[in-house]
């Protein structure tokens, strides 16, 4: 194995990021890097949200396990993904206010809130006040603006339902905002 070490020298706050990437074994190959990223502390929310990466050989494993196994597991979670959906949708359009655009497939539901255009602003206000983590739309591409991105891959049916009760107790105390 191979280490690399990074020493920073740094004169305003900062947070220390360290990544420990992996290369899946391939015959001889190993390799093993230690990287340390070094970012002001505003940009941290963003890596730990929209950032992915460095996938520990523990995930790699299940990951080659998941794909020898395509067969007996794909089924099970395009299942559990359609009851997933087939849950959230219907109680996000019964709530007022709510725009959706349901989705054929995937994890994943887009919608928007009447009086709430500023997308940022609604999910850090639903991650405090309603204790809901909705990702912003802008996080994904300029046209989704404005747009709240909500995944439903659940283990768990009844979360989605207290997800939805949630976003309508706090929508119900907060009817619009500028932004």
């Amino acid at each position: 194995r191979i280490v690399k070490r990074l020493s920073v020298k740094v004169s305003a706050p900062r947070i220390m990021c360290p990544c420990s990437c992996s290369t899946i074994n391939v015959s001889q190959g190993l390799g093993v890097d230690l990287n340390m990223g070094v970012f002001q502390q505003p940009d941290m929310g963003k890596l730990i949200e929209f950032n992915t990466s460095c996938a520990p050989v523990f995930t790699q494993r299940a990951g080659v396990v998941a794909l020898q196994n395509t067969a007996d597991i794909t089924p099970r979670v395009v299942q559990h993904l359609k009851a997933c959906r087939d849950t959230l949708v219907p109680l996000l359009q019964a709530v007022q206010g709510v725009q959706l655009a349901p989705a054929k497939g995937g994890m994943y539901a887009f919608f928007r809130l009447e009086g709430h255009p500023d997308a940022v602003a609604t999910a850090k206000r639903l991650v405090a006040e309603a204790g809901l983590g909705l990702a912003p739309g802008e996080a994904f591409a300029p046209q989704a603006a404005g747009w709240l991105r909500w995944c439903f891959a659940s283990e768990d049916l009844s979360r989605l339902e207290q997800g939805v009760a949630r976003l309508a107790s706090w929508l119900s105390r907060n009817k619009s905002s500028s932004g």
